[in-house]
């Protein structure tokens, strides 16, 4: 009677450990963020400057025109995606 209670109470130990683990396993999840990744601004910066080479202001000028200078001193977030103000400097850096 004795040895069956101790393996009972092994048993049932381990069993609720086992189920510890699940449920501390199961509520584990990969961390998911509303942040932009690096992908994302990569893509961004590629359209703006793919938008920027079919503009006809740029396509219809010559060499013999006089050079554009551009400047920024602010940039906006027009987006829906949450950035901080150097992310937005970063996807205008890597527009030029």
């Amino acid at each position: 009677m004795i040895r069956t209670f101790a393996a009972l109470r092994t048993g049932f130990f381990s069993l609720s450990l086992m189920l510890l683990v699940c449920l501390i396993a199961g509520c584990q999840s990969t961390q998911q963020t509303s942040r932009i990744a690096i992908e994302d601004y990569q893509e961004m910066a590629s359209k703006m400057a793919q938008s920027l080479r079919q503009s006809d202001a740029i396509n219809l000028r010559s060499p013999s025109d006089e050079p554009w200078i551009v400047s920024f001193d602010k940039v906006l977030n027009l987006s829906t995606e949450i950035m901080t103000q150097g992310e937005q400097w970063l996807v205008i850096a890597s527009v030029r």
